[in-house]
């Protein structure tokens, strides 16, 4: 039987298997056709061999690249910090590394082909089950989770221990087949910001007591100031009733008695009965003028005594309503603190401007506004204080901010401050000044952040004064911060 290529050759040159051929050219032409299909057939199978071979050349080195990757991925996936765990849709464990055997509490002997809610008892914050995760993991559409951080809906809760603090994300896999499960441990970073954030808040309460404290020294040295003026004034109304001439009235009036008999002609013969009524009348004038110069001394006692009430029933009911945060006149809280300030700003001779605009009240601590407002205005002071005379006055603004909310600014034209400091003025423990702790702007920025308040600083630099300003929120921002 001839082979079907030299049949189709065989027909298309009109020649029979089975005869001789009696055309010699017609064989020729047969013969070349004939050796020119076996060449082409050489060629074909020579291009069909060595495709084969460069073909099987380049599978084994992929096979060998792929085997590479394959371990390369299996030890860093071993190697993670991070819990992972391979899930078929009926939750068996296709992989788990010793990650995730460490944050559920398995052996690797335990884990492979069993379903992991056997296992342990896994749910998330809301309760649900393993196999609600992955089943929602798995869901047709449903987006894959960006990471392993979230908040308390992203939690994992490993056999009810909740000391622990482990978050997931579910990632489906391709198909939805199956789902795989990212765990990560932060318990150290939770205990981490629970401690700082229970550090912030007795960093708070330090700063609000050390702003109380302030406040008391303030007080302290006002009162003190204005029991100066009390003493002069009682010293002064004391010295006078001792050199008063009210000691006269008596020696007229026993005169007047020894002569009652006779008191006709002792006042008209008498000569020291014809003196006694001029005598009278000079020391009727004198002691009136006594008890006008008596009395404006009372007067300025009775002043100090009140400037004293006030001091202290202003520290007192800045006191009671420390910690709480209630609708207040920050203008007023201003007012207040300068005068607290006032004896020490009167003693260094530095002037004070006062810009105050209509400004709507807002949500504020009393006692932590005055705290921060006294620091910055002894600070302004300070910096003043040290550039010589004439001084520029220290300038108070307070007034709306446009969008509800108050800014108070207060600008010197003391010292200023460099720049490389403007990023470092609010830190704790950083301070300019010689014998400061760099505990006040601190503690004021910590208690304007508590209030959801913001303290902000500007300057040009050295010698170019400084501006702090103290920005309130409005009311319905103050209610949702």
């Amino acid at each position: 039987m001839l082979h079907p290529l030299l049949e189709r050759h065989l027909k298309r040159a009109e020649l029979a298997a089975d005869a001789l051929p009696t055309d010699a050219v017609a064989w020729r032409e047969f013969l070349e056709r004939v050796s020119r299909a076996y060449t082409e057939a050489d060629q074909d199978r020579y291009l069909l061999e060595r495709s084969l071979s460069i073909s099987s050349t380049e599978m084994r080195d992929l096979h060998v690249q792929l085997a590479t990757e394959r371990d390369t991925l299996k030890t860093v996936i071993v190697s993670l910090a991070e819990g992972l765990c391979a899930l078929d849709a009926e939750g068996r464990v296709l992989f788990i590394n010793p990650a995730a055997q460490r944050l559920l509490g398995l052996t690797g002997g335990s884990c492979a082909g069993g379903r992991l809610a056997d296992l342990v008892d896994i749910r998330d914050a809301q309760g649900r089950r393993l196999g609600e995760i992955v089943a929602e993991a798995c869901a047709p559409g449903g987006q894959p989770p960006a990471g392993c951080e979230g908040g308390d809906d992203k939690r994992l809760i490993v056999r009810g221990d909740t000391s622990s603090y482990v978050v997931y994300a579910a990632s489906p896999m391709v198909g939805g087949r199956g789902a795989v499960l990212a765990m990560r441990d932060i318990s150290e970073r939770k205990r981490a910001e629970s401690e700082r954030d229970e550090l912030n808040r007795k960093l708070v309460e330090a700063s609000r007591r050390a702003g109380m404290a302030e406040v008391a020294t303030g007080v302290l040295h006002n009162v003190g100031n204005v029991l100066n003026s009390v003493n002069v004034s009682a010293s002064l109304a004391a010295d006078r009733m001792r050199r008063s001439r009210v000691g006269g009235v008596e020696k007229a009036a026993s005169l007047l008695l020894a002569h009652e008999a006779d008191m006709a002609s002792f006042l008209s013969a008498d000569p020291a009965g014809r003196e006694l009524p001029k005598y009278l009348g000079a020391l009727a004038a004198c002691l009136a003028s006594e008890q006008k110069e008596t009395l404006r001394e009372l007067e300025e006692l009775t002043k100090n005594v009140d400037h004293i009430k006030t001091i202290v029933g202003m520290q007192q009911a800045h006191a009671k309503g420390g910690g709480v945060r209630e609708m207040e006149d920050i203008a007023a809280l201003a007012e207040d603190a300068l005068r607290v300030c006032a004896m020490e700003l009167e003693r260094h001779g530095v002037p004070v401007e006062r810009r105050f605009e209509a400004a709507p009240r807002v949500l504020a601590d009393r006692h932590q506004v005055l705290q921060i407002l006294i620091n910055l205005i002894r600070n302004a002071k300070q910096a003043v204080a040290a550039t010589p005379a004439p001084r520029r006055p220290v300038v108070l603004r307070v007034g709306p901010d446009g969008a509800g909310g108050v800014r108070v600014r207060v600008e010197d034209s003391g010292v200023g401050i460099a720049a490389e400091n403007l990023t470092r003025i609010f830190q704790h423990g950083f301070t300019t000044k010689t014998g400061g702790h760099g505990f006040g702007l601190h503690s004021a920025a910590l208690a304007a952040k508590n209030m959801g308040a913001s303290l902000t600083v500007e300057s040009d630099g050295p010698g170019r004064g400084a501006a702090f300003t103290l920005a309130f929120p409005g009311v319905n921002a103050g209610v949702a911060a």
